[in-house]
């Protein structure tokens, strides 16, 4: 549920997935939602100041060895010149050539001028910062703990740069997944500010906004939009509406918006924040290419694939241009890109993008950086959709590993992990182990997370869905109702979760032969579905097959022949011909006509869908075998019949396409998700 992200619902037999990259990648925790952190580096020295042009890497460089020949290693000039050049190559995601500058101004400063001389501390927390971008959290958190302790004791605990470290050290716990000390320190920031500088202060509202982004992250939507919305409007009536920080302000609560699933809310803050930072910073500045990927992300979320395509493309040849192929907001973007076209079913598109998304991050940023992670993780999801689930299997658990590693067993990330890792042993069939991993993630959620966050009840609702599929209705009743009870409290009623779940809850009723109770609710969340996401979202129409396959267990055939295809029409529409749920459509539809005796109607859309699967996924994958024994099962029944001579009187159905497909998974919306969002 919740990135981006991310996040992450399991298959349910009977909901097939409108496979989103978050959720569709299943928890994708891809970054989608760029939600600013504002500050977490605003101690460190710019390379010039007012209307001045950046030094280029080079002229800092040779700025540098001038001073070491006139001055030597300790002079002021030369550490400014050593900050100056870090500072740039950060700026350029150059991390790893930034650090050492870092570690070397520190220590000249320690050496010339003391442990707590201001230039010191500003050096320490320049390192920290540094050291967090690179997802080396336990080496930024003692830092944040010295900086901010000495600033402490020679500033005292109101001072404007306490507050600053304040923030920092928050962001860092964020990072590390412990929200509750965070939340700690970001209060007291803010309760500092409005003290000591006044409640519309644009300090104070970038602490107001650092900790709605907190509370986002926490799943306690509710209280972080009248934070966004007061960080908002708190700019936008002192700094202007197209200043940088009150565009910053509007991207975030569109953010929180698409998460609470208030999408068409969001998107005209989108466009509206879009359409300012190209008139003031033009198309191909980072801030105005972060609101394009966003509202791209919410398109996608949206449904809309078709519009969401050019966005993501856009940003990412954008940022290739100004920023380079390696940079890390280049890879971002094409990271991304690539599970946006996974989630359209162009698997063989997306392959080589994310593979080369990998390999870029591991050079770049390290095989243990939180993103090189994401797209571990999210190859693996695109593997799984392509049935390439021996290949998968190592990636998610070197991602999973790495996680335990860097962040302990129970970060987020980690449990996050632990969830994509239980997805797919239960698509594998190793339902025993997936069970141990999905109680595994539930666990940890509950305790780190707590019962109502959203990937708690995630986590609730895919257990419930391995013991549906083991035939463990009777408990798997309970955790379903639970989630969904606990969707429609956290989220509200017509939340794309909450719909979820009301679907996931309808879909187990029917496997336990209440059909009736089951119709009656698929038509409420159809209903929902229809009037908050639209007609044509990927949700929707899975709920439209999700009715018609109550009404055929009803023997319903008309209603169910009608939801059937009205479900095919708009998959098709939508997604295309060849995207794995039209083709589930294809299928469907062709087992109702072959149980209702429509043979030839039947055999011609069962050869489409074999042809199509082989295409798409290719000939092993299981939903192209599946397919396949579905054509040739029809065929044995014609030939039979013919055989006989006698009419048709129907047949039991056979399994409907790819039996354990997934269902939309809950907090579809990162695709990642995903990942917590990025600094």
């Amino acid at each position: 549920m919740g990135t981006c992200h991310p996040n992450d619902c399991v298959p349910n037999a009977s909901v097939q997935s409108p496979g989103t990259s978050a959720l569709t990648n299943g928890e994708t925790l891809h970054p989608d939602n760029e939600v600013v952190w504002e500050s977490p580096l605003s101690e460190m020295v710019g390379t010039t100041s007012g209307s001045e042009p950046p030094e280029s890497e080079a002229s800092l460089q040779r700025r540098l060895e001038d001073s070491l020949a006139r001055h030597g290693e300790r002079h002021p000039d030369t550490i400014l010149a050593v900050n100056s050049l870090a500072v740039l190559l950060q700026s350029l995601g150059k991390h790893q050539q930034a650090e050492p500058l870092l570690q070397r101004a520190l220590k000249s400063n320690e050496e010339t001028k003391g442990a707590q001389h201001p230039d010191t501390l500003v050096s320490l927390s320049n390192l920290a910062m540094l050291l967090q971008a690179m997802g080396k959290h336990r080496e930024a958190e003692p830092l944040c703990r010295r900086a901010l302790a000495n600033k402490e004791k020679l500033l005292g605990p109101h001072h404007p740069d306490v507050l600053t470290s304040l923030n920092n050290l928050a962001a860092v716990l964020k990072a590390m997944g412990k929200h509750q000390e965070a939340e700690l320190l970001y209060r007291r920031a803010l309760d500092g500010k409005e003290v000591t500088l006044g409640s519309t202060h644009q300090s104070t509202l970038t602490s107001v906004n650092n900790l709605a982004v907190l509370l986002q992250a926490m799943g306690k939507h509710r209280e972080a939009e009248p934070l966004f919305r007061r960080a908002l409007e708190g700019k936008e009536s002192t700094l202007g509406p197209s200043h940088t920080s009150t565009l910053i302000s509007m991207d975030n609560l569109a953010m929180l918006l698409k998460a609470m699933g208030k999408h068409q809310e969001a998107e005209p803050l989108l466009r509206r924040a879009l359409k300012n930072r190209e008139t003031a910073l033009g198309q191909t500045h980072p801030n105005t290419l972060s609101t394009l990927k966003n509202l791209g992300g919410l398109l996608q979320a949206m449904g809309k694939h078709r519009e969401a395509e050019p966005l993501l493309q856009k940003a990412l040849e954008y940022r290739e241009n100004t920023l380079g192929p390696t940079h890390p907001d280049t890879l971002s973007s094409l990271n991304d890109f690539a599970m946006l076209l996974n989630t359209m079913g162009k698997h063989d598109a997306a392959e080589p993008l994310l593979r080369h998304a990998l390999s870029g991050r591991d050079a770049l940023l390290g095989p243990y950086h939180p993103d090189t992670l994401v797209s571990l993780n999210d190859l693996a999801v695109l593997l799984k959709a392509m049935g390439q689930h021996d290949e998968a299997e190592p990636l998610l658990k070197r991602a999973l590993e790495c996680r335990e590693k860097t962040l302990g067993s129970t970060h987020p990330d980690t449990l996050t992990s632990t969830n994509h890792l239980a997805v797919l042993l239960k698509a594998m069939g190793r339902l025993k182990e997936a069970e141990q991993f999905y109680r595994r993630a539930l666990e940890g959620r509950e305790v780190t997370l707590g019962p109502t966050h959203p990937d708690t009840l995630a986590s609730l609702n895919n257990l419930a869905m391995l013991l549906q599929a083991t035939g463990k209705h009777r408990e798997a009743e309970p955790l379903l109702k639970r989630a969904m009870d606990g969707c429609k409290a956290t989220l509200g009623e017509s939340h794309p979760d909450t719909l979820t779940s009301l679907n996931n809850f309808s879909m187990l009723l029917n496997a336990m032969d209440q059909h009736s109770e089951a119709e009656s609710l698929l038509r409420g969340a159809l209903l929902s579905s229809e009037a908050m996401l639209g007609h044509t979202h990927p949700n929707t129409l899975a709920s439209l097959n999700n009715l018609a396959v109550v009404l055929q267990a009803q023997s319903k055939q008309g209603e169910a022949e009608h939801f059937y295809r009205r479900a095919l029409e708009g998959r098709s529409a939508t997604l295309g011909s060849s995207h794995p749920d039209t083709l589930n459509s294809i299928n469907n539809l062709a087992m109702l006509l072959q149980a209702m005796g429509v043979h030839e109607e039947a055999e011609a859309l069962l050869r489409l869908a074999v042809d199509g699967c082989k295409a798409t996924l290719g000939p092993s994958h299981p939903n192209t075998l599946t397919a396949v024994g579905n054509l040739e099962s029809l065929l044995e029944v014609t030939r039979d019949a013919q055989a006989a001579n006698p009419p048709f009187l129907g047949q039991t159905t056979p399994p409907r396409l790819g039996s354990p497909l997934e269902p939309p998974r809950l907090g579809s919306g990162s695709p990642a998700p995903l990942e917590p969002p990025r600094l």
